[in-house]
């Protein structure tokens, strides 16, 4: 079990867009079970949250408005580790599909969609011990809104935390 967070905060007063701040949380939790000394297979959950505040044009800081968006996803991943379990670093590779929700609000609407998104991860994970290991991933995401044309893709880094809880036999 495992899985990574972030948080970032961007406060944008260029003089060639629109003035906002933007702050974004994200959080990935992921329970796998082992198949095999080196295959696991199991669940992924991610939540993002956006939210965009929009000063008034008086200067003051107050808000002006303020919109969200909330993306909440559940799907499908595999993992394999290449090579041996009791080595202190390991390379790994995670495949993952997701169904996804999301929902924006903003002063003057709301609305859904939903989407398909497909994840491919890779890198290497530095073992604690033989338990708790830390993972840096270098990532390809695919997201497919269900009616409309065309996806988003992207390229992500990652680093989370994983804990490989052991069967007693």
């Amino acid at each position: 079990m495992g899985g990574n967070a972030s948080f970032s905060h961007t406060d944008n007063n260029s003089t060639s867009s629109s003035l906002f701040n933007n702050t974004t949380i994200s959080f990935s939790p992921n329970l796998c079970y082992f198949i095999s000394d080196k295959f696991c297979t199991g669940i992924k959950i991610s939540s993002l949250q956006i939210k965009n505040d929009y000063p008034s044009n008086s200067g003051s800081g107050s808000i002006s408005y303020s919109t969200k968006s909330r993306f909440y996803s559940i799907g499908p991943l595999v993992r394999y580790y290449f090579l041996e379990k009791d080595n202190r670093v390991n390379l790994l590779i995670e495949g993952a599909y997701q169904y996804q929700l999301r929902k924006d609000i903003s002063p003057s609407s709301n609305s859904k969609m939903t989407a398909n998104v497909f994840l491919i991860n890779a890198g290497p994970v530095i073992y604690f011990n033989s338990s708790v290991g830390i993972e840096f991933t270098i990532g390809y995401a695919s997201q497919k809104y269900i009616g409309m044309t065309g996806n988003n893709n992207t390229i992500q880094t990652s680093i989370g935390l994983q804990i490989h809880l052991r069967k007693d036999d």
